[in-house]
């Protein structure tokens, strides 16, 4: 009997132990170590991977640190770069066209490349009538305005004849001009006598392209001397002349040229 009683007591503790386990009680359930258990604890107080190694934490949250200052950084650049963008644009706008430009150049009277100075219209006009420096004795030059043109108003005298001219100081055209010899000197100048139609043929020549029929002359006496008077208006120009009958000399002319 005494050698059988160890064997008893553990089949009885051991009877006991699995009437315990057959009854699980609701507080015993989540003591338990079942796998089920042990996972659903595991999932709700363990936290990521990623924050259960501090260094790799910090280097994470320096990483979210760095690239924060950054876009703070870029926003802060390219906000006053579109601002001049903007600014640039508006003001492109204001720059004058070249319309404005030629307008105010007109208005404030500043030389254009084209225009001429004293100088050269005095040269145009001694050109024009063949005249050299030598022969000049007396000049005037003065600038005016004639039908709404800036020109030159000069005059210069010869021995025997006294020139006007008026050029425009723009280009150098001659708008008027006219000459007038002394009628002191037309007996003592180089000529030959002159019928009507020589006359006319001696305005022909001055007038190159003109017709006989677009000379309008006539005879005029006063005080006993006579002379041929005459008009023509040919390619825009109205021209008047007055003729010495004795001497072929045209001793009064005068062009003006009409838009």
């Amino acid at each position: 009997m005494k050698r059988n009683f160890p064997i008893i007591v553990s089949t009885v503790l051991l009877i006991m132990m699995l009437s315990g386990c057959g009854s699980p009680d609701s507080s015993s359930d989540s003591s338990l170590p079942s796998e089920s258990g042990t996972i659903e604890q595991t999932d709700a107080s363990d936290p990521t991977e990623a924050s259960s190694d501090p260094a790799e934490t910090q280097t994470t949250e320096a990483q979210a640190q760095d690239t924060t200052e950054q876009m703070i950084e870029e926003t802060t650049t390219q906000a006053p770069t579109q601002a001049t963008a903007e600014t640039t644009e508006a003001a492109a706008p204001t720059e004058p066209s070249t319309s404005a430009q030629s307008a105010y150049a007109s208005d404030s009277g500043s030389a254009s490349a084209s225009e001429i100075d004293r100088d050269t219209a005095l040269a145009i006009a001694m050109e024009y009538v063949g005249v050299t420096e030598d022969e000049i004795y007396s000049t005037r030059t003065d600038s005016d305005r004639s039908n709404g043109i800036q020109v030159y108003e000069i005059e210069f005298n010869t021995e025997y004849c006294d020139y006007d001219f008026e050029i425009a100081i723009s280009d150098g055209s001659i708008v008027e001009m006219s000459y007038d010899i002394d009628e002191y000197w037309l007996g003592r100048l180089d000529g030959s006598p002159v019928t009507m139609d020589e006359a006319i043929a001696l305005i022909q020549d001055e007038v190159p392209g003109a017709a006989a029929d677009d000379i309008r002359i006539w005879e005029e006496r006063d005080d006993g001397w006579t002379r041929y008077e005459g008009n023509l208006y040919y390619d825009g120009v109205s021209y008047e002349f007055e003729i010495d009958p004795e001497t072929g000399i045209i001793f009064d002319w005068s062009e003006e040229r009409r838009s």
